[in-house]
């Protein structure tokens, strides 16, 4: 949130929300949107910040998990603290998932973090309204 950069974060977010929107005009048989998609794509712009984020976030656990052997990353982790609350986000995700509630959790992302190491744990054994995953991903 540096000052210096707010008229480039304004751009930026701005560039996001426009892409799709049909105010383009043609110029040499190409939208201006179209040309301006490709040329940020040149330089890989950012087009999804969340997503984007997320396999950061993704990225710091593989090398936690390399330094440490495991992917068990404190919620109160000096080293790294947004790593812990992420790490602890994607449990609480999972769960939300488990118990048939909204979540930002997909069967790809917990094949992801499962390929990593990640251990989700289940409550499936104290709790009969949580789902498995097969209950979760057949709907």
């Amino acid at each position: 949130n540096n000052p210096e950069w707010k008229d480039l974060i304004i751009w930026c977010t701005n560039q996001r929300t426009r892409y799709g929107s049909k105010e383009a005009k043609l110029v040499n048989g190409f939208s201006l949107s179209t040309c301006r998609k490709k040329a940020l794509e040149r330089i890989d712009f950012i087009w999804d910040t969340r997503e984007a984020y997320w396999s950061e976030k993704l990225d710091e656990l593989t090398a936690f998990k390399e330094n440490h052997q495991h992917c068990r990353v404190p919620q109160k982790y000096k080293e790294n603290m947004q790593l812990g609350k992420w790490v602890d986000s994607q449990h609480v995700g999972y769960r939300l998932l488990s118990l048939g509630r909204p979540s930002n959790m997909t069967k790809e992302r917990i094949s992801r973090l499962q390929e990593v190491g990640l251990v989700f744990k289940t409550e499936k054994s104290r709790r009969t309204d949580v789902r498995s995953e097969e209950e979760i991903f057949e709907e």
